[in-house]
C-alpha cells in the first residue's frame, strides 16, 4: 500500500520533519527547499499534504508564511504545537571556546537570543536548522556551531555542546497541515 506523502521545508532533522513524524506518522515526509516549495508540491499534487510552521511562542510569527497560506487553492486541515528544544551543536571534538560563528534558521536564532547574547559569535541565517547542520558537517566547519534539534545532531554526526539554549523552557512551534482545497 502506498502511503500518503507530506512535504516540509528542509532536509531530514528539520523541526518540520519532526512535526511530520509526530503528528502525521502515517505519511512519508518529503523535504523541499523552502516553505513556498512545500506549498507548491501540494498545489501540484506531488504530495497530499504539507507541514508548515506558522508561529513560535518565543520568536512569534514565521515570516512570509501567512501570505503563503492565504491561498484559496489551499485548506488548513489541522494545526498542532510541537515542543521545541534547541541545542547548540558542533563537530565532534570541538569545544565551545573554539566557536566564532553560529548557523541556523532565523526563527531558531531568535528563540535563543539570551544564549547568543553571551557569545560574541557571527550569526549566519540558513534556510533551515537541519540545512545548517548539514553544511557544518559537509564543510567540516570546526569554528561553527549550529542551533538545531537532537535528531539533527544524530543525523549529521554532531555533538551537543550545550543543551536547551532556547530562551524559554516552554518553547513551541505551531504547524499548520495544508491540503488542496
Amino acid at each position: 500500500m502506498v502511503r500518503p506523502r507530506i512535504a516540509y521545508a528542509g532536509v531530514p532533522g528539520a523541526y518540520a520533519e519532526i512535526a511530520c513524524h509526530t503528528f502525521r506518522p502515517d505519511h512519508d515526509p518529503i523535504g523541499r527547499p523552502g516553505f513556498a516549495e512545500a506549498i507548491a508540491a501540494v498545489e501540484a499534487g506531488q504530495v497530499e499534504m504539507a507541514a508548515i510552521p506558522t508561529r513560535n511562542t518565543v520568536a512569534g510569527p514565521v515570516p512570509g508564511v501567512a501570505d503563503l497560506l492565504d491561498n484559496p487553492a489551499l485548506q488548513v486541515v489541522g494545526e498542532n504545537d510541537l515542543d521545541i528544544a534547541v541545542h547548540c551543536l558542533g563537530l565532534t571534538g570541538v569545544s565551545l571556546d573554539a566557536i566564532d560563528t553560529v548557523r541556523s534558521h532565523p526563527v531558531a536564532l531568535r528563540q535563543c537570543g539570551e544564549f547568543l547574547a553571551r557569545h560574541d559569535w557571527r550569526e549566519i541565517e540558513d534556510v533551515n536548522t537541519a540545512v545548517a547542520a548539514m553544511t557544518v558537517h559537509n564543510c567540516d566547519e570546526r569554528h561553527c556551531a549550529v542551533l538545531a534539534s537532537e535528531r539533527t545532531a544524530q543525523l549529521y554526526g554532531l555533538e551537543i555542546l550545550v543543551r536547551d539554549v532556547q530562551d524559554r523552557r516552554e518553547n513551541r512551534t505551531s504547524f499548520a497541515f495544508v491540503v488542496r482545497a
